[in-house]
């Protein structure tokens, strides 16, 4: 890289007339120097050369901006390097190193920075100080020892086509003189010093200027959002916090480090492509090897250099050349050949306003809303679905005049041959249109519009809607315009959104597939989406389990069972690939149901056992805590065969009655006693499945307990509880009421045991 010429004089500056004005208090009187009283001392920075101003505006000077402000302190002429404090405001105490002044008019031949230095103390009043100043004062931070103040070099900044911005274009003065000999007196006992002095300002950085040559067509008109550049060199500290020595010459300034950035972002003031942009930054004075990144919504250009020269008051004007080995990572995701891209669900993704990224790791995709024609302002919003996602609303404002709304992905798709989404109405009594498209430039191909009406209804579950492009195009941005509106208030959302979804399987079946011991067969309903119907299969991996899929139904057919309970897969493939597997378990011809009941009969024999070897008066409240005991089961087939169930009560009362026994906590069984198909809990509160609930729970092992789901509950006090239980690993069972004493009528269980 190379760098220019040094800038015009204008660079080095001569900022003239800086006049001491008076203070607004009247009544002023002369008085001699000895005199007490605070000091103010009023200031009018005058520039009197039009081309002397602030920062570069492209062609031969430096300009002003409005809203500029120098930075102000001074130090007694005995003690140059110790600041003197003031307060920024009439009536404060002086508590500040500096304070700021403000230009009065950008455009006038001889802009005036006006301020004054207020309620210097007594001990600080001189005849003389030294006065120093900067801009833009929010660069600059002015400490107690002026050899250590810090300037700052933003590591993100503004830039128009034509000059850096304003905030990152540190000046720095040459210390010069004030005489306050002259002062009067106020009936306030407060100085005010007139008089005229001038000071000259010099850059304390060096500036860059950044142009792209050579750029790939299909990226050169791409929108420009920002540009890094980034220091990956030894030298790194290209911007950040710097010590400055304001008493030196500004000829001779040396800056040390205090905390630095390793890169700067430039972002343009306005719209540009990149083969148009001209990237102006300012940054710490130093050899650089760069990484400088071009960042669009469609793709990101970078380029690796080496010694980019930064000189101070100096601009590097490097033409970056496009070269084969430059990096371009582009935002658009390829989906040819079906690959699939999902963002099915939406939690804190969802869009409020700007840009959102979707989709998996390594497909990520940007996406944005934007409302045509509307001259209100809008923003996206979310609705719970039942499933505890979000989905993505429309009309976060509530009313959209424009009468449309869409949704666009930043980049493009390739290979879009299906789009599967969720889609709907909040609002009740509604319609709108879903159309969505792919665009390609200034051409957009329509892939299929879904009209959509609601009734007196309000929820975010939505329906799922396939669209398949039949279009002879496959590639381009996604959209999704919404229009048609019933009216302004209409709020449609997306519950999510699948391209190329992967083959889906429904199976009319909740659970494993639990079959007799007999010989049997049957069928079950097996619908496929998103394959072809003829690369859709269905195995079994046993010899005793045969089936078959075919017009959505899949066949089963078991032999008999002579030995113990087996197992076996069936699997829906589609090719090779497994979509679904489902389990399969055959009872055994020994197997048996028992019931189990534990109620005040089956019960009293356990508590009046306990009783009797209680020490003490037995009354009411009396309980026992980790109770062990056995109780019968009985088989269901009339057999009249029985098995001894270990149980364990963790308390429960000794005291009961005909009808019903008292507990707490948990009772349940204290072994593996066999499948367990189901429990009817009969007592005087509910059982649920919520955290706080009375509730059955499930184990296959005894020590990792889960609540049970399939509750049904019939009539009041008492109450009658059915949980019904479909999968055979749960073999122990226990109800938990927790720490509130529970009045049992009775607990039937039943299960399968060989």
């Amino acid at each position: 890289m190379v760098k220019s010429g040094n800038m015009k004089k204008s660079l080095y500056m001569l900022v003239a007339a800086l006049s001491i004005v008076a203070c607004n208090k009247n009544e002023l009187e002369k008085v001699d120097s000895a005199n007490d009283g605070k000091l103010n001392l009023g200031v009018s920075v005058e520039v009197d050369q039009k081309d002397t101003k602030l920062h570069f505006d492209g062609k031969d000077h430096i300009a002003f901006d409005n809203n500029e402000s120098l930075i102000v302190g001074i130090a007694k002429e005995d003690s140059p390097e110790k600041s003197v404090k003031v307060a920024t405001k009439d009536g404060d105490l002086a508590g500040s190193y500096s304070a700021e002044f403000e230009i009065e008019d950008a455009t006038a031949t001889n802009p005036v920075f006006k301020g004054t230095l207020w309620s210097i103390v007594e001990a600080d009043i001189a005849k003389r100080y030294v006065l120093y100043s900067a801009c833009p004062a929010s660069a600059f931070t002015f400490a107690s020892n002026l050899t250590s103040c810090t300037v700052t070099v933003p590591n993100a900044q503004k830039t128009t086509q034509s000059s850096w911005g304003s905030e990152a274009n540190a000046l720095i003065s040459e210390p010069i003189l004030i005489d306050t000999t002259g002062r009067v007196i106020t009936k306030w006992k407060e100085y005010n010093v007139p008089g005229n002095v001038s000071v000259s300002l010099a850059h304390v950085f060096g500036f860059g200027k950044l142009t792209f040559a050579g750029v790939p067509d299909k990226y050169a008109d791409y929108k420009v959002n920002t540009v890094e550049i980034k220091a990956v060199g030894e030298k790194k500290d290209i911007a950040g916090t710097f010590y400055i020595d304001m008493t030196k010459d500004i000829q001779k300034q040396e800056i040390t480090t205090k905390s630095s950035y390793s890169s700067i972002e430039v972002t343009p003031s306005e719209s540009v492509s990149v083969k148009d942009a001209v990237i102006w930054f300012e940054a710490n004075p130093g050899t650089y090897d760069v990484e400088i990144t071009i960042k669009t919504d469609r793709a990101e250009l970078v380029y690796e250099r080496q010694g980019l020269v930064i000189e101070r008051r100096s601009i590097a004007a490097p033409v970056v050349n496009y070269k084969g080995t430059d990096v371009i990572k582009s935002f658009d995701v390829d989906l040819t050949g079906g690959k699939e891209w999902a963002q099915a669900k939406f939690g804190y993704d969802y869009i409020y306003s700007g840009v959102k990224e979707w989709g998996p790791e390594g497909s990520k995709m940007k996406f944005a809303l934007a409302w045509p024609g509307s001259t209100r302002y809008n923003y996206g919003t979310s609705y719970y679905r039942s499933d505890d996602s979000k989905a993505q609303g429309f009309n976060g404002g509530g009313y959209v005049d424009g009468g449309k709304m869409l949704l666009y992905s930043l980049a493009s798709f390739k290979g879009v041959d299906v789009i599967y989404a969720n889609l709907g109405i909040y609002s009740k009594n509604s319609s709108c249109d879903f159309t969505f498209a792919l665009a390609n430039g200034a051409d957009t191909t329509k892939l299929k519009t879904i009209s959509i009406t609601t009734a007196d209804v309000q929820n975010a579950d939505g329906e799922y809607y396939t669209i398949e492009n039949t279009a002879e195009v496959k590639d381009g941005d996604l959209l999704l315009i919404i229009d048609n509106l019933s009216s302004p208030a209409v709020t449609p959302y997306m519950g999510g959104i699948t391209i190329n979804p992967a083959p889906i399987v429904t199976i009319d079946l909740d659970g494993d597939l639990l079959l007799p011991a007999t010989a049997t067969s049957g069928k079950i309903s097996c619908t496929v989406k998103f394959a072809s119907a003829s690369s859709i299969s269905a195995v079994s991996d046993a010899e005793w389990l045969t089936v078959s899929l075919a017009n959505n139904e899949l066949t089963y057919s078991a032999l008999a069972n002579d030995g113990k309970k087996r197992t076996a897969n069936i699997e829906v493939k589609n090719g090779e690939t497994v979509l679904k597997t489902i389990k399969v378990t055959q009872k055994t011809a020994s197997q048996k149901e028992y019931k189990l009941v534990i109620d005040p009969t089956t019960i009293a024999p356990i508590l009046d056992k306990a009783k009797a070897e209680h020490a003490g008066e037995v009354t009411d409240d009396t309980t026992v805590d980790d109770l062990e005991f056995t109780l019968t089961a009985t088989a269901t087939d009339g057999t009249g065969d029985k098995v001894d169930v270990k149980l364990i009560a963790k308390r429960v009362y000794l005291v009961y009655s005909e009808t019903s026994f008292k507990m707490k906590y948990t009772l349940g069984t204290a072994e593996s006693v066999g499948y367990i198909e189901k429990v009817v809990v009969v007592g005087n509160n509910k059982i649920g499945t919520g955290t706080w609930d009375n509730k059955v729970e499930l184990s296959s092992d005894g020590s990792t307990y889960n609540t049970a789901k399939n509750v049904t509950v019939e009539g009041s006090i008492p109450y009658t509880n059915t949980i019904l239980n479909e999968d055979e690993s749960f073999t122990w069972f226990r109800l938990n009421v927790d720490y509130m004493a529970y009045r049992v009528n009775s607990i039937e269980v039943l299960f399968v045991n060989e």
